[in-house]
């Protein structure tokens, strides 16, 4: 599938050159997922699972050319958050051995966070920083309203207010609205306790998983 996804995002970035225009990160390309962040997020989690299978013995070069392959991809998609998780996802891979390596990164991952946040890096892209940030603000107020239960399941998309018609790109605050704060506290106990599991077992073999979790949540 991941392999499909690649040349099909290929298929977009030759359609672009042909028409004259240059892919980059406020024309971006979105391949058969028909959207740029899903196309990137393909890619990310293409790219760390190829990294886990290079760590087995008989891995062969097919990782290698999958790497090779998605990498462009990616860039072109202009998916800041894809970029981010496959940096998370394979610093997990490299640099994770106990506990304290995964505070490091998670450190550093939140300073990066910061920096943004505090524009000392600038990550912006036209238009889109400005409507992300109106949809943050609309996200928190409808929560607000229906703290407990939400609206239900895919109306953020249809309420008042949302002339975008589109979702908070924010997965908690996704729920929070969808279902209240009881979906956001099963969220985060199920992740964290999935996390935390990944995390103690001190096994070889769950370091792909874990790295493939890092890159969803980052």
């Amino acid at each position: 599938i991941v392999v499909v996804v690649i040349l099909s995002g290929y298929y977009d970035l030759y359609n672009h050159w042909s028409a004259g225009t240059v892919p980059n990160w406020n024309h971006r390309i979105s391949g058969a997922v028909y959207h740029p962040n899903a196309l990137g997020l393909f890619m990310a989690l293409g790219i760390v699972l190829s990294a886990a299978l290079l760590r087995t013995r008989d891995a062969g070069p097919w990782p290698w050319l999958l790497i090779i392959l998605a990498l462009p991809i990616l860039w072109a998609t202009g998916s800041r958050g894809s970029l981010i998780g496959t940096l998370a996802g394979l610093l997990c891979l490299v640099a994770y051995t106990n506990v304290r390596h995964l505070a490091l990164l998670v450190s550093i991952a939140a300073s990066v966070w910061a920096a943004e946040a505090l524009e000392i890096i600038d990550f912006q892209r036209a238009g889109s920083d400005v409507t992300r940030r109106a949809l943050l603000e609309l996200a928190i107020a409808k929560w607000r309203e229906a703290p407990w239960f939400g609206w239900g399941v895919g109306t953020f998309t249809f309420l008042e207010g949302n002339r975008w018609r589109t979702g908070t790109h924010n997965v908690l605050l996704d729920m929070g609205v969808s279902g209240g704060v009881f979906a956001v506290l099963g969220w985060l106990y199920s992740t964290l306790r999935l996390l935390g599991g990944l995390i103690t077992r001190r096994n070889e073999a769950v370091r792909g998983p874990l790295a493939m979790l890092v890159t969803l949540l980052a």
